[in-house]
């Protein structure tokens, strides 16, 4: 039952990507699916967003990768020698095979064909096909071919603009930051968020201020799009907001990327975090959450950072988390990195320049000596103490933290 409610998140968030109308969503998901052998309720998806779609430069894109997709299916063996591409490349009427032949090119035949290809003027080619050239170049083209790509970043077409964009990163970045800052501003989502994305490399300060507008917008495509291009990013610089979003949306698509994203970086201190947010939410979005924290928990288990069952582990953050509810307040500011629920402690956009020294302080180690001193403590200091536990010292020291709670407790 557990499998087949995934498969189906997984099944929708493929649906949505691929008819959200995004040049940078649908392109990444077909070149996803293009490098591996796809199901068949994929390529059923990519029919059903293929038929849906009016966009002339998506409706060909979907169409290639779903020849593709049917080919490997029926396991028939595309291949392409390179005399028949160049010929190929003659014929401006026959894009539709070109562009699988493309993807059939070995390595060896790819260099070959790159100069057959740049001969041919690809530049010139019908503009459905033109994002499949810019993958190609990202993939094999070199110092030659920034000319032409500099030329494709000022494109009508933002889905060639930006495959321009794409390819150049790669090829040649330095030349990207004037062409990059102006589109900051762009009204079309998938401008702004791949120039964010680039923007990073150079001015982070920056480039994160943008990429948090971009996550916390009403507008779910735009949502979508910072989702998709988090993993560019410093997971460090972008955690605080990520954690924050999942008390701010309860849409299944978002809560499964950040899930992917939380599992792809799981530390053994981000069950606790999540948590201590969830806590305070109610119905399917705390359920939701729950299901994030057992996928985190379950990662943390197999890289074999934790040990023990998820009902275990559980039962120590809800303890964890039931130590901290007796002083919340004063707890507010010395956990502030995983304490959500104040809007006064929430990472602001114009705080950007404060993420790596306070969103994620440095942990002090805590030494066996110290559950020794606890009962000398001052209540505050106590409080502080308590805060900077995580969960292996906890484990190594429950039965003392036990005994000293239930004293204070009376």
């Amino acid at each position: 039952m557990l499998i087949n409610t995934v498969n189906q998140i997984a099944a929708n968030k493929l649906y949505t990507d691929l008819t959200s109308g995004s040049g940078n969503l649908v392109l990444a998901c077909l070149n996803e699916i293009d490098s591996r052998l796809p199901t068949k309720s994929e390529a059923a998806i990519i029919k059903k967003a293929f038929d849906l779609e009016k966009n002339n430069i998506l409706k060909f894109q979907l169409r290639k990768t779903l020849r593709l997709a049917a080919s490997k299916i029926k396991k028939i063996n595309l291949k392409v020698d390179f005399k028949n591409f160049t010929l190929l490349l003659q014929d401006h009427s026959k894009i539709d095979d070109l562009a699988l032949a493309i993807l059939a090119l070995n390595v060896a035949e790819a260099f070959l064909a790159a100069d057959a290809i740049r001969k041919a003027n690809w530049q010139n080619f019908p503009e459905e096909i033109l994002p499949s050239f810019c993958l190609f170049f990202k993939k094999y083209g070199g110092f030659e071919d920034v000319q032409t790509l500099l030329e494709l970043t000022r494109h009508y077409n933002p889905i060639i603009l930006s495959s321009a964009i794409d390819a150049l990163e790669t090829i040649d970045p330095t030349n990207l930051q004037g062409i990059v800052e102006p589109l900051l501003n762009s009204p079309k989502s998938d401008m702004k968020a791949q120039a964010i994305q680039v923007l990073y490399k150079w001015n982070k300060k920056e480039a994160i201020k943008h990429f948090v507008e971009l996550m916390f917008s009403k507008n779910t495509s735009e949502k979508a799009l910072a989702l998709h291009y988090a993993d560019f990013f410093s997971y460090k610089d972008i955690e605080p907001y990520l954690i924050r979003l999942l008390t701010e949306t309860s849409d299944t698509t978002s809560l499964m990327r950040i899930s992917k994203i939380f599992v792809k970086n799981a530390n053994k201190d981000l069950p606790f975090r999540i948590f201590w947010v969830n806590k305070n939410l109610k119905g399917e979005q705390q359920s939701l959450i729950k299901g994030i924290i057992f996928a985190v928990i379950r990662e943390l288990q197999k890289k074999e950072i934790i040990h023990g069952s998820v009902q275990d582990y559980l039962t120590d953050l809800k303890y964890k988390a039931n130590t901290f509810n007796q002083s919340e307040d004063n707890l507010k500011e010395d956990i502030k990195q995983v304490s959500q629920n104040d809007v006064q402690i929430l990472p602001k956009v114009t705080e950007v320049e404060e993420i790596k020294e306070n969103a994620i302080p440095k942990k002090q180690e805590l030494s066996s000596n110290d559950i020794e001193n606890y009962k000398f403590l001052a209540e505050k200091d106590k409080i502080k103490f308590l805060a900077k536990i995580n969960i292996d010292y906890f484990n190594a020291n429950r039965g003392k933290l036990q005994a000293y709670m239930t004293l204070a407790i009376g």
